[in-house]
């Protein structure tokens, strides 16, 4: 079989799994933890006001996401990348302005030196306008792609390498806090180049 036509069919798999969930249809043993996980965001996008359509949305942004997202091998549906994002709903869910505002403080205020706090400052304001501008949402590569198209690229060598580091440090402040998680973290410092991803 073809891998990319073997992947849209385990992609399949998994949203017919979502399917059946939803519909409170009985679920094998294998189906039953992304299940699971699926439950708890949806529960927690309920608790934050989303609707059922809304809802929806999401849980199929993060099948496609993993379907298309990233330059990997086609061939391979990760289901475990799959329940971690749908592990990251609940922590995302919860977030608010007070305490995006509060994560960008802590952040900027652990910088280093000067250089690093403007690096910080400027890489975090932009992340989270481009990801967050609508409201929280689990960190992409197309958000990535957008942040190093506008405001690293076109800079000197050394400003880029410090905002990719701030970048870096950013995504592993998520981390931490439970709104990025292992999985996901490093393939986006895969995707920023760093070598230690």
């Amino acid at each position: 079989m073809h891998p990319v036509l073997a992947r849209f069919l385990t992609a399949d798999a998994a949203k017919e799994t979502l399917r059946k969930e939803k519909a409170g249809e009985p679920l094998t043993p294998e189906e039953q933890p992304l299940a699971s996980a699926t439950q708890k965001a949806r529960e927690a996008l309920k608790e934050e006001g989303a609707s059922d359509e809304e809802t929806d949305a999401f849980l199929a942004s993060i099948l496609l996401e993993e379907a298309f997202g990233y330059e990997q091998e086609v061939d391979s549906f990760d289901t475990d990348y799959v329940k971690e994002s749908l592990g990251e709903v609940p922590a995302l869910a919860a977030l608010s302005k007070d305490s995006v505002d509060a994560l960008f403080l802590a952040f900027i205020k652990a910088s280093e030196n000067d250089a690093d706090r403007k690096a910080r400052e400027h890489m975090a304001r932009a992340l989270f306008e481009v990801a967050w501008a609508e409201g929280p949402t689990s960190i992409n590569p197309e958000h990535l792609e957008t942040l190093l198209d506008n405001e690293v690229v076109q800079e000197s060598d050394e400003v880029q390498d410090a905002r990719v580091r701030a970048t870096v440090s950013l995504l592993q402040t998520l981390a931490h806090q439970g709104l990025v998680g292992p999985l996901r973290l490093t393939r986006l410092r895969a995707q920023l180049g760093d070598d230690d991803a």
